[in-house]
């Protein structure tokens, strides 16, 4: 099977089952780590407010995905003072599980 517009959405939604499968991660806690993962590499640490702007989704949804990721322990959301919006770091666990990802990925193109 050759890879084209048309193969495109069931490439997508085979990588989406897989990243759940074996990392039992959703499709928007991945979103949110690539997104700290990229603020991450500029050396900045994102408050949920700008994860939110750069990704324009629903409010409700990343706050949820970044409860579950802290729990989880592949964030830390840091809040300093009671006012002051929290930062989010990416811990080596989230790292692990980003790097994870990016072989499902290579594994799920490359079958196609």
């Amino acid at each position: 099977m050759t890879l084209n517009i048309e193969t495109l959405p069931i490439l997508v939604e085979s990588l989406k089952r897989d990243i759940r499968d074996e990392l039992n991660l959703s499709w928007n806690e991945y979103l949110i780590l690539s997104k700290v993962s990229q603020f991450d590499q500029q050396n900045e640490q994102p408050s949920p407010h700008q994860i939110i702007e750069s990704l324009r989704m629903n409010r409700g949804w990343i706050y949820g995905g970044i409860k579950k990721l802290n729990e989880e322990g592949k964030v830390n959301l840091i809040r300093t003072k009671p006012f002051k919006p929290g930062r989010l770091f990416l811990t080596l666990y989230g790292k692990y599980n980003l790097r994870r990802i990016e072989m499902i990925l290579a594994r799920g193109v490359q079958g196609f």
